[in-house]
């Protein structure tokens, strides 16, 4: 049974070195850096901690019993639903385990959210093509050119990941 909860802001530390592991394990194969993980890691780390100290920035757990399986990293402003990361273990991959992640949080995104948007790395097709399912267009490039910028309309793409679980 697949369940979310929201990262309780005071676990981030704790579970940094699981949800980094499940993003290794796939982002390895997609694009590896060349770093060792320890150095990958510390990057990673080194970001993200003090990011989720801000209050519109949230990490959705997803869980398989009581097994952490992936997650969903996302903020939110005026006008954006930003997803930041979107990350399941392989074994689990393809069994709308993200739906449920995006499904629990259709509430707590403002229906006066305008856009959503992704960026997603350039060798990862896979990611490409479930964003444009899901009526996202590519709209441009990062600023080092190695992920693609996609957009949709926020309440659209909510209401779509609603059908499919309803």
């Amino acid at each position: 049974m697949i369940s979310c909860r929201f990262l309780d802001k005071n676990e981030v530390q704790r579970l940094l070195p699981q949800l980094f592991s499940i993003l290794h394990e796939n982002m390895s194969v997609i694009a590896p850096t060349g770093n060792t993980y320890e150095e990958d890691y510390a990057l990673w780390s080194g970001a993200v901690a003090p990011a989720m100290q801000k209050e519109k920035r949230q990490i959705v757990l997803i869980l398989s019993e009581d097994t952490l399986i992936g997650y969903l990293q996302y903020y939110t402003n005026e006008t954006t639903f930003m997803i930041e990361e979107a990350q399941v273990r392989p074994a689990h991959q393809g069994r709308g385990v993200l739906r449920s992640a995006f499904a629990f949080i259709c509430d707590h995104i403002s229906p006066d959210v305008l856009y959503a948007e992704a960026y997603t790395n350039k060798k990862n097709t896979r990611s490409q093509t479930i964003l444009e399912s899901h009526g996202f267009a590519r709209i441009g490039e990062n600023k080092n050119g190695n992920s693609y910028h996609y957009r949709a309309d926020c309440q659209v793409f909510l209401c779509r990941i609603r059908e499919r679980i309803i």
